[in-house]
């Protein structure tokens, strides 16, 4: 479990502001993405902004807006020249939180993701999370069978055996 820092602890006493329209920032945040807008990412990020990505089991963390920019520049060159596009959709929002998933096709591959996107009492998003899988399939795709059982044995063949025990058929 993380501690608690100073700063942490004087973010959170402190009042979020939420977009006005939370289904709107999704929505602006999927345009930006789509059009690769890079020179709209820096308005939308705190100064002190933490971003942290997890793709297929690869962790990153980046500190600061300057970095947050060019980790986002970064992917979202590599996503606009593979040919890629994400549709993302509100689930939800906290007192200082939005949450959206996303799909999408990137380089002719089905993606899939969480976001996460925490602001501060400036309406500056100061923590953001994205939790991506490049390869989305159902555990009834032969190639998403292989590849969790070259990557976790044990717990692949714990899991196909617990669907036939409990007749789970999951959809395409």
């Amino acid at each position: 479990m993380r501690a608690m820092t100073s700063d942490t602890v004087a973010r959170s006493e402190r009042a979020a502001v939420l977009p006005s329209d939370p289904a709107a920032f999704v929505a602006e945040a999927e345009r930006i993405s789509n059009a690769a807008a890079l020179d709209e990412l820096a308005p939308i990020y705190a100064p002190d902004v933490v971003f942290e990505s997890t793709t297929d089991g690869v962790f990153d963390r980046y500190a600061g807006r300057d970095q947050v920019v060019r980790a986002w520049s970064a992917i979202l060159t590599g996503m606009r020249r593979s040919g890629g596009e994400v549709h993302k959709t509100l689930l939800g929002t906290t007192h200082d939180a939005i949450l959206n998933d996303w799909q999408g096709q990137i380089a002719g591959r089905l993606t899939r993701g969480l976001e996460y996107w925490r602001f501060d009492e400036g309406g500056l998003v100061c923590h953001h999370r994205i939790y991506a899988s490049m390869s989305a399939r159902s555990s009834r795709d032969p190639r998403a069978v292989i590849r969790l059982a070259l990557n976790w044995p044990l717990l692949s063949a714990r899991m196909l055996t617990a669907q036939v025990r409990f007749g789970a058929k999951p959809q395409r």
